[in-house]
């Protein structure tokens, strides 16, 4: 299922709601169909598009106008390994500064990439084009369902916007049975709104309150924020800064769950703490090959839930 199903008129509105960065009172079926780092100190780099020595929050207004940023390319051999010793240390070092912990959504709560390949293989049918091929697989489960339809019917571009229309009216409740939920990510979201607000960041759209609730996930959020939500999808920044407004955090108060390059170029361009899940690839402060490692930030006796929650609401 794709990432992102909004009309015209919402993507508008939401890029208009955009300007003003106001704090998140609705969570659009996070989805955009089914769709789908840091550094250390001394090596990081700043936020593609933000000068040295400049606050994040600074360049609001840049980001709200729609600047042209930059985007990095955060992808290396693996270093440390999902396995190293070293995760239970960096999580420990960190916790006392968290505030919130955001998940990304497919790849990470749950495996999705067989239901997107339906799912665009069946829009692809439908228009008599051939089925995805493995290079376009990857970017529709990257990318939002607008992104990866205007890859897809490039070459057909009189197909595009009834394509679009053509999703749109789906029931993406026929692609749930080609999901399969991530080991243990119930039992890690529970412990995290034992301790912090938790966020979702995803460039589904319409689709993700419904796959949230299949799945039983919906009530563990605070804040869900979605391609539908902001005038860019990620990697730019638009979803993170609307979550440090929704509370009052900065990106060091931030740990970003993620398994994609998309994630991690997101994680550098808003400057949060990155973890890569299940991709060792990617550049980032930790990389974990299961929720278990997360351990670590769990141990905050002194910090209870209403610490983190007692002046943000859930929405």
């Amino acid at each position: 299922m794709p990432r992102q199903f909004e009309s015209e008129a919402q993507a508008g509105d939401a890029a208009a709601d955009n300007q003003n960065v106001k704090p998140i009172l609705h969570c659009f079926f996070p989805s955009g169909l089914l769709s789908g780092g840091e550094q250390s100190p001394a090596n990081a780099q700043p936020a593609a598009g933000f000068l040295p020595g400049q606050n994040l929050f600074d360049q609001k207004r840049n980001v709200k106008d729609g600047a042209n940023m930059p985007v990095t390319s955060p992808v290396r051999p693996a270093t440390p390994t999902p396995t190293s010793p070293g995760v239970h240390e960096i999580l420990a070092g960190i916790r006392a500064r968290l505030k919130v912990i955001a998940f990304d959504c497919d790849g990470v709560l749950f495996d999705s990439k067989t239901a997107n390949i339906r799912f665009y293989d069946q829009v692809l049918r439908h228009f008599g084009q051939p089925d995805l091929r493995p290079d376009q697989e990857e970017f529709a489960h990257m990318h939002s369902a607008r992104e990866s339809l205007e890859l897809l019917f490039g070459r057909a571009p009189e197909h595009l916007e009834p394509a679009w229309d053509y999703c749109s009216q789906m029931d993406f409740r026929q692609f749930d049975r080609y999901l399969s939920i991530e080991p243990g990510i119930h039992q890690v979201l529970e412990a995290c709104r034992g301790c912090y607000a938790v966020a979702l960041a995803t460039n589904r759209t319409i689709s993700t309150r419904g796959v949230l609730e299949h799945f039983g996930l919906l009530r563990y959020f605070d804040a869900i924020v979605t391609a539908a939500d902001v005038a860019r999808p990620k990697p730019l920044p638009d979803m993170m800064l609307r979550i440090m407004e929704r509370f009052a955090v900065g990106p060091e108060e931030i740990l970003f769950i993620g398994d994609s390059r998309v994630d991690a170029e997101f994680a550098v361009n808003t400057g949060v703490h990155f973890a890569a899940y299940k991709n060792p690839s990617l550049t980032a402060l930790v990389h974990l090959d299961h929720f278990q490692q997360l351990r670590p930030l769990f141990a905050c006796p002194d910090r209870a839930r209403t610490m983190a929650h007692a002046e943000h609401p859930r929405i």
